[in-house]
């Protein structure tokens, strides 16, 4: 599926240098390369999909890799700044624990807090703020992204969850419809679960995901 997206991309590269057919083709070019970018990361999700499901039948959580929650956001963090920065969304990280060990598959951690900031950072207004915090409470941990964008209404923060689902709002930008949905399988291979609140302010949304502690690393 990744092949013929590639040999795409290449051939726009292509035509983009050709400044001859520019003047002309310009705006025709921008809208391919922009579907091009959105089937891309369509793909991409389909792929996680697939390996969520195929995953569905693993070993249980105590068999996963020990994980530290606190430097797997960070990295989330540093990961999606410049994103942030493009977007002049403000991305913040409030800490007040030093480690945050649970069971969790590395990869599938960064894959679920990479597109959950994302998300805050993607639906935002600019000049919106972004803020992402790890708290621990009672055996658990939990990390917390919190805008003060547009939000999501209460009547569809379940809904947000179906696979290809999407809100109606002429304003929002294209989607796929899978980001929640992928999120929420990957987080219940290691018992967390996912909630959707009111974010910064009452404005926006928080997501928070909580997971049980890994307390053998205590």
């Amino acid at each position: 599926m990744k092949t013929p997206l590639a040999s795409l991309r290449v051939h726009l590269a292509l035509l983009q240098r050709d400044t001859s057919q520019l003047p002309t083709n310009v705006e025709t070019i921008a809208e391919i390369e922009k579907s091009t970018k959105h089937l891309d990361r369509l793909v991409a999700q389909l792929i996680v999909m697939a390996r969520v499901e195929q995953a569905a039948v693993a070993a249980p959580t105590e068999d996963m890799p020990s994980t530290d929650l606190v430097a797997s956001t960070g990295e989330a963090i540093a990961t999606m700044a410049p994103f942030a920065a493009a977007k002049n969304v403000e991305l913040a990280f409030d800490c007040e624990i030093d480690n945050a060990p649970l069971y969790a598959d590395p990869a599938a951690l960064h894959d679920i807090l990479t597109n959950l900031i994302d998300n805050a950072i993607r639906y935002n207004r600019e000049g919106g703020s972004v803020v992402v915090s790890v708290v621990a409470s009672l055996g658990r941990y939990a990390v917390k992204i919190a805008d003060n964008g547009p939000g999501i209404a209460r009547e569809y923060r379940e809904r947000v969850f179906d696979r290809f689902y999407r809100i109606p709002a002429a304003t929002r930008p294209p989607g796929s419809g899978l980001g929640l949905s992928i999120v929420r399988a990957l987080v219940g291979q290691s018992a967390g679960t996912i909630t959707l609140t009111e974010g910064i302010g009452g404005r926006g949304l928080t997501v928070t995901l909580n997971f049980p502690a890994n307390t053998m690393d205590d």
